[in-house]
């Protein structure tokens, strides 16, 4: 017994100066001019980032004197004067089969709402991809208190990592639920799929979303624009069989949203 007791006391004498030496309390290090940067920011600082820059969207088609009437999202990237350009998808802003954007059959208008009380302002179709599932609509509004433009980072400095924190805002079934946030996680990282007779580039995220969240904004912790919500996944056959499945969704990738305002000078 004396010599277990005398083994043990040896030990945690042995091991005494490596906790002292190391402690993380000190009072000794000189800090100098060290700033403190806080990196910590709530779900609810970020909406309040973005939100006046994510708008609903009504499109009304006109066809042989019948009306039909759908909602989605869009997300304002630019500003000139008092014009503003927001992106959405191109399902959104034409019928389905519309392959061109060709209104000789048709008539067609657009009313964005922005704001807490859903104000109305009448937008016009500036371009748009049946392939990329991307367009772009403007408006003018000359109160800029109701309404901003986000910053559209660089893709270098957007970095997805699977897991980290996802924000969705849209407008899910119908204007009542205007700008509803939705916040999930990066499901996977950028990959390409098959789409409307091409390949699309698109970001998986578990945020939760439903008809109407088209074209609305997918954001990070930060208040980047990450993505375009465009597409979920509601159920797969297998083995013959209908297999119904939750939170897998689908954004369209921010380098596919670049290139494509590229490609249409609005960069």
């Amino acid at each position: 017994m004396k010599k277990k007791a005398f083994l043990l006391g040896l030990g945690l004498f042995m091991t005494l100066p490596l906790f002292t030496s190391c402690s993380p309390f000190s009072t000794n290090y000189d800090y100098g001019k060290a700033e403190v940067v806080n990196v910590t920011t709530s779900v609810s600082e970020t909406v309040k980032k973005v939100e006046k820059a994510c708008i609903g969207i009504q499109t009304r088609i006109f066809i042989n004197e019948s009306l039909t009437a759908q909602i989605g999202s869009g997300v304002i990237f630019k500003k000139v004067d008092n014009t503003y350009y927001c992106l959405t998808n191109f399902h959104v802003v034409a019928d389905t089969y519309n392959k061109a954007f060709d209104t000789s059959s048709f008539q067609i208008s657009y009313k964005v709402f922005i704001g807490s009380q859903n104000y109305a302002l009448d937008a016009t179709y500036v371009c748009g991809s049946y392939q990329k599932d991307l367009a772009v609509l403007k408006f003018e509004c000359k109160d800029s208190t109701l309404v901003k433009s986000i910053e559209l980072k660089d893709t270098d400095e957007v970095v997805l990592t699977p897991g980290e924190t996802a924000i969705s805002i849209g407008c899910p079934l119908d204007l009542i639920y205007f700008n509803t946030v939705s916040v999930g996680n990066i499901a996977k990282n950028k990959y390409v799929v098959n789409n409307n007779d091409g390949t699309l580039e698109v970001v998986q995220h578990n945020c939760g979303i439903n008809p109407g969240n088209s074209g609305g904004g997918l954001f990070d912790s930060t208040g980047r624009l990450i993505g375009i919500n465009f597409k979920k996944t509601n159920s797969i056959t297998e083995n013959g069989k209908l297999v119904y499945v939750e939170g897998i969704n689908y954004a369209i990738s921010l380098d596919e949203v670049m290139q494509f305002l590229s490609n249409n000078r609005l960069l």
